[in-house]
């Protein structure tokens, strides 16, 4: 039952059992909170309200989320004493917890993206004699072309490091003029089920190409980077990303977050106003635009948007590419145009391999269910396109419908006034000109033609309206009724 739970686990119930202490010596309640308890109601809720009121610093509580996870860490104490969980069968106890939701609620991090831009003025500001702003930069370039979460590279305490999660040396190599990163279990895939272990038991391993940009090369930023460590090979089994005051322990999330928003300020408006997810959705969007969606799923290892393109793996010519396509697809070109698609192996279609064929296929299944849709489907293969990924009409926007099965929800595309439509190729079909059809030639000018009764076509257009019986016209076809004689 104990070996169940992760290190993070451990620790949520171990401050959750100090919590816990407190509440019953206060109340003189026993440790246990037994099955079938019927004040175990009344205890947790006496749990709760201690959490509620309780001040890490001056001013500071808990925030819903952590009163939520303790209260979780707590049942789960009891259960490993092999008690029934103390809220199975509580009354209410739902609708309370909503309550307690609404009243400690606190704002996560925020989630906007970072602007490339803003992240190319902080590269080339930084002060390569400082190593907090050095280590910031290979960071920041790290989230950027792997798109992982911060609790890849960053645990949340000192003590929290675990060794099948967070990145380590060891598991960071250079690759073919690039680097290669092992990445472990993580949110999405705690016990790394998915993962292929070509870097070891539970690892696998996410390539970074070479790129042209030195401001986003990660080979430059790594030799300022070492150049503050001491002479000779480091720890393998040490953090990769290190506190600042002593070059040991590991970079923890808080510290790391207030070392990203040093980086960006004078950059962007409110660093306050951005965290460190905000790397991972742009580097995904920029991936999505210069290599493809699935790609970068795939890359960051998403839970949503087609989960199982995670068991699929990229080639590893698109591996080599992919950071590359990104800088060109951002860098602003001398003229001012707008950066184009990509361009070589990496961009082919084909070189895609099962990603192709599953974007291939969903195409397929959305235009194949009417004729509407199929001919919608043959008209946008004739419109052009800029690049290997179909682009939305101008006017359009594709909006994202969230349910609550395995694909975590499905995309439309809506237009201008109001049309919608299901697939890129479909909403470029409706904003395509409409086809004037050509006029039959008449034998006489001015003569309106007459269509055979014999034609194979029985479209009503304007040129036989005069053939054309309305309903109102056309003979009935019931039968008339019988004369019938009084009597």
């Amino acid at each position: 039952m104990a070996a169940r739970f992760s290190a993070s686990s451990v620790s949520s119930i171990t401050a959750a059992r100090q919590h816990w202490e407190r509440v019953y010596e206060k109340w003189g309640w026993q440790n246990e909170i037994e099955t079938g308890d019927p004040h175990r109601g009344a205890k947790l809720v006496c749990f709760v309200l201690a959490l509620m009121a309780y001040e890490r610093e001056p001013n500071v509580f808990y925030p819903s989320s952590t009163i939520g996870n303790y209260v979780w860490a707590l049942c789960a104490y009891m259960q490993q004493l092999l008690h029934a969980d103390p809220r199975t069968n509580v009354v209410g106890w739902r609708f309370f917890m909503a309550s307690v939701v609404v009243m400690c609620y606190v704002p996560y991090e925020p989630r906007r993206r970072v602007p490339t831009a803003a992240i190319r003025s902080a590269l080339a500001a930084v002060d390569v004699t400082r190593f907090d702003m050095v280590q910031m930069a290979v960071y920041v370039l790290f989230l950027y072309f792997t798109f992982q979460r911060s609790e890849f590279p960053s645990p949340k305490t000192y003590d929290g490091l675990d060794f099948a999660k967070h990145l380590l040396v060891k598991h960071m190599e250079p690759h073919e003029g690039g680097f290669r990163w092992a990445v472990g279990s993580t949110k999405a895939d705690p016990r790394a089920e998915r993962l292929s272990a070509d870097a070891g038991a539970g690892r696998e391993w996410i390539i970074v190409g070479e790129v042209d940009d030195p401001l986003f090369d990660i080979r430059v930023w790594l030799q300022h980077f070492y150049s503050f460590f001491p002479e000779g090979p480091r720890d393998p089994d040490s953090p990769f990303f290190v506190c600042t005051a002593d070059l040991k322990r590991p970079l923890i999330y808080r510290n790391a977050l207030a070392d990203f928003r040093q980086f960006l300020t004078g950059h962007i408006d409110d660093p306050s106003t951005v965290g460190l997810h905000g790397i991972r959705s742009e580097g995904f969007v920029v991936c999505s635009n210069a290599v493809g969606e699935e790609a970068a799923v795939m890359q960051g290892g998403w839970r949503g948007l087609v989960s199982a393109s995670r068991y699929d793996r990229l080639t590893h010519a698109v591996q080599m590419s992919m950071a590359k396509d990104m800088v060109a697809w951002c860098n602003p070109s001398p003229d001012g145009a707008a950066p184009s698609g990509p361009s070589g192996s990496s961009g082919s279609v084909g070189n895609l391999g099962i990603v192709a064929k599953r974007a291939a296929a969903k195409i397929s299944r959305s235009s194949g269910g009417s004729s509407r849709s199929r001919n919608a489907a043959t008209t946008a293969a004739s419109v052009p396109t800029s690049g290997p990924k179909a682009a939305l009409p101008p006017g359009w926007r594709r909006v994202w419908h969230a349910t609550p099965g395995k694909r975590g929800g499905y995309a439309s595309f809506v237009g201008p006034n109001g049309r919608h439509a299901r697939s890129i190729a479909h909403a470029q079909a409706l904003a395509a000109p409409p086809a004037v059809p050509a006029r039959p030639a008449s034998r006489t000018a001015g003569a309106v033609p007459r269509v055979q009764a014999s034609s194979s076509s029985s479209r009503i257009t304007v040129g036989n309206l005069v053939d054309h019986v309305t309903e109102f016209d056309r003979p009935p076809t019931r039968r008339a009724p019988a004369a019938r004689p009084f009597p």
